[in-house]
């Protein structure tokens, strides 16, 4: 396995959940994720953990306890694994999100 370069290509799709696949690479302590999130995801648990990527496409949501904040394409996400950051995500009705997540393993 190259480390220096992720041929998401080669990779196989995985899904756990209608409305949301991703292709992933593990390597160390690192995980880096492709995600596709369309309109039929529904995020059914507050996730605590950090993230940190790249919208390639689309537009996304997260929900916080305090605010809304819409991410499209060309920004970047930082969620920090504090508790006050928990979130969860949301993508327009009828659309598709692509995003790049770098993570803690």
């Amino acid at each position: 396995m190259d480390t220096r370069r992720i041929d998401f290509a080669d990779l196989a799709w995985e899904s756990k959940q209608p409305g949301l696949r991703y292709k992933e690479r593990r390597i160390g302590g690192h995980r880096i994720r492709l995600l596709e999130i369309t309109s039929d995801y529904k995020d059914l648990h507050w996730c605590e953990l950090q993230h940190t990527g790249y919208i390639v496409e689309g537009r996304i949501s997260f929900i916080y306890d305090d605010e809304t904040v819409e991410y499209q394409k060309g920004d970047g996400i930082l969620i920090t694994s504090q508790r006050h950051h928990r979130h969860k995500a949301i993508v327009p009705e009828g659309e598709t999100a692509v995003l790049i997540l770098f993570e803690p393993n």
